[in-house]
C-alpha cells in the first residue's frame, strides 16, 4: 500500500513537473505568476512556489520508492521520502527565488525620479508659472521630463537641479540643489 502512494505522487508530481517544462519552452509559463507572487514573501512562504511543491510531491514518490525498494521498514522509508521531499522543495523554491531576482522590469518608474539630480534644458519659469525640462540619468539610461519648480527665481538652462517630487507621470518638480525641501 505504501509503495502504491509513493508510486502514484512520483508519477503526478513527475507529470505535472514535465508539463510545466513544456509550458515554460513554448513560452506559456503559467506558473510564473505564481511563483513570483510567492518568492516575494519572506520565510518559509519567500521559498513556497507551485514548482517547489511539485519538486517536493515527486521527490517524496521517488525517495519513499527508492527506500521501500531497497527493504527498509515503513517509518524510515517515510521519513526518507519526506526528507527529500523538503530538501526537493527547499533547493527549487531557493533556486526560483533566486532566478526570479535576476528578473528586470524595464519600466521607468517617475518616483525613482525623486532624489536624483539633473540639468535643465529649456528654462524652467518661478513660482510654478509653467513648465521646462530637464535631463537626467534614471536607472541606468537618460531620460527627460518636464519640471516645475516653487522657487521664486526661475532656473535657466544647465542649472544643476534635484527632484523633489513627482507631480505626475511626465512633470517632476525640482530645485537648486541647495534649495531642496
Amino acid at each position: 500500500m505504501l509503495k502504491a502512494i509513493f508510486l502514484l505522487c512520483a508519477v503526478v508530481g513527475g507529470v505535472i513537473f514535465l508539463i510545466q517544462l513544456f509550458l515554460a519552452m513554448i513560452g506559456l509559463d503559467a506558473d510564473a505568476d505564481v511563483d513570483a507572487d510567492f518568492t516575494d514573501s519572506g520565510g518559509f512562504f519567500g521559498i513556497l512556489s507551485l514548482r517547489a511543491i511539485v519538486a517536493a510531491v515527486t521527490f517524496f514518490g521517488l525517495g519513499g520508492m527508492i527506500a521501500t525498494t531497497s527493504g527498509l521498514d515503513d517509518l524510515t522509508s517515510i521519513s526518507i521520502a519526506a526528507g527529500a521531499g523538503l530538501a526537493a522543495m527547499i533547493a527549487v523554491g531557493l533556486l526560483m527565488r533566486f532566478l526570479y531576482s535576476l528578473r528586470a522590469e524595464g519600466n521607468l518608474r517617475t518616483k525613482n525620479a525623486v532624489g536624483l539630480r539633473g540639468k535643465v534644458y529649456l528654462r524652467i519659469p518661478p513660482n510654478h508659472g509653467g513648465s521646462g525640462r530637464i535631463q537626467l540619468v534614471q536607472q541606468g539610461r537618460t531620460v527627460d521630463y518636464y519640471a516645475m519648480t516653487a522657487s521664486p527665481e526661475e532656473l535657466p538652462t544647465g542649472s544643476d537641479v534635484v527632484v523633489v517630487r513627482v507631480i505626475n507621470a511626465e512633470t517632476v518638480e525640482v530645485a537648486r540643489p541647495g534649495d531642496r525641501k
